[in-house]
């Protein structure tokens, strides 16, 4: 964005992503007939779909007849795949993450095929979302911006206890872990108490140095 057209910051703003809606169509979801690499049937799914249900759009970046392929999912499996030339469109601006998409059912029902048999179709609304920048809050910022050395000392205990609770679960979780056996509930009550006891005492202890 040029800089003469980039909003004007206040101090403890920076620059965050949104995401909106662009624009959405419509499309046949092809490889309908083809078997999936687990062996189950895309046609056997489609017959089970239903109407405006939610279509998951992967990428399958390492498809080795299309480096381009989005492969539609329902929750019973693989459909199929976007056409190519839809997939071709969307791919380099869904890799580069200025896009995001979603997909959902929109017509099932069946045609004859080249021998005369019955096969079931399946088409798709995909909706395609643009990543735009606005201007938002950033605690990093606002703590800068205050030039308070107190503000700054307590983003800086925050950051150093957030450290030393990792660093504490890393070591004890296995400790914990054989305490509690096969008891979720305890596990979780002594996960509490270790990391509400690593927050106070590493706070005296910050609070004591700083």
């Amino acid at each position: 964005m040029p800089k003469s057209l980039q909003p004007q910051l206040r101090p403890w703003q920076a620059m965050v992503p949104r995401w909106v809606y662009a624009y959405e169509l419509e499309t046949n979801v092809a490889g309908v007939t083809h078997a999936n690499s687990d062996g189950t049937s895309r046609q056997e799914i489609v017959e089970r779909l239903h109407r405006h249900s939610h279509a998951d759009l992967r990428r399958e970046r390492g498809n080795p007849v299309d480096f381009n392929a989005i492969a539609v999912y329902s929750r019973l499996g693989q459909v199929g795949y976007l056409p190519a030339d839809l997939s071709a469109r969307l791919a380099p601006t869904l890799d580069s993450r200025q896009i995001r998409v979603r997909g959902a059912f929109q017509d099932i029902g069946t045609f004859e095929g080249d021998s005369g048999e019955e096969l079931w179709f399946a088409k798709i609304d995909v909706q395609v979302y643009e990543r735009i920048e606005v201007p938002g809050f950033s605690g990093w910022r606002f703590l800068i911006s205050t030039g308070s050395s107190a503000a700054r000392a307590v983003w800086h205990g925050f950051l150093i206890i957030q450290r030393v609770i990792r660093i504490a679960m890393a070591a004890i979780d296995g400790t914990l872990r054989r305490m509690a056996g096969e008891d979720r509930f305890f596990l979780w009550t002594l996960r509490g108490a270790a990391i509400l006891g690593t927050v106070i005492g590493t706070a005296v202890l910050v609070a004591t140095v700083l």
